[in-house]
């Protein structure tokens, strides 16, 4: 998943920051948060809507079924023989069907990108819906970023400062 630009300790990047006084103490290692190390000069808030803005059109529904056709055209497995179709794949299966084909918005897009997988790239089936799967878990992510308010930001660099 995209993620939003981190200062990791040891770097020139860090060196430089904190040598510019921009440097925020601790910081998430999750960088899909909207959350960074340092004080961006475009100013926090502007990056997190950046930021959300980017990760809502790339893994909107459309933009990523595009994307996973795309991959699969060019994708050529090494592995020829079938594999064994375990239940707890058939389960995801289902379950991707109900949630993702039946109930998500994007579910127009989920069932060109299965018909389409079934008549083009039919091995390619299990990897087309693992890929609409981890689209939908990706889209849940991107759904939680929230853009902190001033106040958020300044209430930060108050405690993280002492003050």
């Amino acid at each position: 998943m995209v993620g939003v630009l981190m200062a990791p300790p040891g770097t020139r990047l860090y060196k430089r920051l904190k040598k510019e006084n921009r440097l925020l103490p601790g910081g998430s290692a999750d960088n899909t948060d909207g959350s960074t190390n340092f004080i961006p000069k475009m100013g926090h808030e502007r990056l997190v809507s950046g930021y959300k803005h980017i990760v809502g059109t790339i893994y909107s529904p459309k933009q990523y079924c595009e994307r996973i056709k795309i991959f699969l055209k060019e994708y050529k497995p090494r592995n020829k023989r079938r594999g064994i179709i375990s239940p707890r794949y058939i389960r995801a299966l289902i379950r991707s069907m109900w949630v993702l084909g039946i109930k998500e918005k994007g579910r127009r897009c989920y069932w060109r990108l299965f018909v389409w997988t079934l008549l083009r790239k039919p091995k390619c089936f299990t990897l087309s819906i693992t890929l609409a799967i981890q689209g939908f878990h990706f889209r849940k992510v991107a759904e939680k970023i929230r853009v902190p308010s001033i106040r958020d930001i300044r209430d930060l660099q108050r405690a993280e400062s002492g003050g």
